[in-house]
């Protein structure tokens, strides 16, 4: 990806201060502790997503109406202290509390750098003092890890909403990491977004190892159908168009507007399987879910990518 934009960052900690086992390679450590929010262990950084830390039973408004609202439901796994010091936080988005709640905001600021939107890095440097970094689709920032390689870190294309609503709802990123332990092979994730066409680009962009995939199907009364995360069906598409080694959903449980939790997924996963045709990669054999506050190796280059085609 040369001729994608730039930065470099070495303003990393030598050394974790919450002793950790050396992370098997190639693979990743992740501790899911709730939401989209994820513990990654890589190369003796500690990487944390989507930060949502306060205890369950908030209640928010979308905007400044009370039409639309949603309500924490589930305490995260791990308390701020628990999780310890971060090296680099990724930030899907800055302006949903299901993605950035107070406590999360609170707890960027202990973070040498944010990665997120161009506008969410404005509003968190301007209004919060966090060392924040705005990347648009597509550019790149790298960070020397505690073990003196070069994890690369890619803004990819999201889209939260359909385009007519892209104004009330505002701007996501996902993010590609790249880690030259993992054989040529990246890890994925999604940020909030609806499948729309320019996710096709990131399967010529990138040949995706581990991919952590934003489902949850979330939704308000007042738009209708309306997705703002991708659906089980969504989850099944694009497994089979990527054809990540392992696809790791997340972002689909202790919120009051999600629409499909695990037994949803699974079940819709396990139909799309019986019905595939014989070509059709099998996305069950592919998932895997994460148990919140409990640390787990996921292997990014172990298996060979299949020739098998997308639906």
């Amino acid at each position: 990806m040369s001729d994608l934009s730039l930065h470099k960052n070495t303003n990393v900690r030598k050394q974790s201060a919450v002793p950790s086992p050396p992370v098997p390679s190639p693979s990743v450590r992740a501790t899911f502790v709730g939401t989209a929010t994820v513990l990654l262990e890589v190369g003796g950084l500690r990487i944390l997503t989507d930060p949502v830390l306060e205890r369950a039973g908030q209640r928010y408004r979308v905007g400044k109406t009370d039409l639309a609202t949603y309500t924490h439901l589930q305490d995260p796994a791990l308390r701020p202290e628990e999780i310890g010091p971060i090296d680099l936080a990724l930030v899907s988005h800055d302006h949903h509390k299901d993605n950035l709640d107070r406590a999360g905001r609170k707890f960027l600021e202990t973070v040498p750098t944010t990665l997120t939107t161009q506008a969410g890095a404005r509003r968190l440097t301007e209004r919060h003092g966090v060392r924040a970094l705005g990347l648009d689709p597509w550019q790149t920032h790298e960070v020397i890890t505690p073990e003196g390689a070069n994890l690369r870190i890619t803004a990819t294309p999201a889209q939260h909403s359909p385009r007519w609503l892209h104004p009330i709802v505002g701007d996501v990123v996902g993010f590609l990491l790249d880690f030259p332990s993992w054989g040529g092979k990246s890890l994925w994730i999604s940020g909030d977004t609806r499948w729309f066409p320019g996710l096709d680009d990131l399967g010529r962009r990138a040949q995706i190892g581990l991919a952590l995939i934003h489902v949850g199907a979330g939704g308000f009364g007042i738009t209708g159908p309306i997705r703002y995360s991708f659906d089980g069906r969504d989850l099944v598409k694009v497994t089979r168009q990527l054809a990540p080694d392992l696809a790791v959903p997340i972002h689909f449980e202790g919120w009051s507007h999600f629409r499909e939790g695990r037994d949803d997924l699974e079940r819709i996963v396990a139909r799309a399987d019986r019905r595939r045709r014989p070509k059709q990669l099998a996305v069950g054999e592919r998932l895997r879910w994460l148990e919140p506050g409990v640390p787990q190796d996921l292997p990014i280059s172990n298996t060979p990518r299949l020739e098998e085609v997308a639906s």
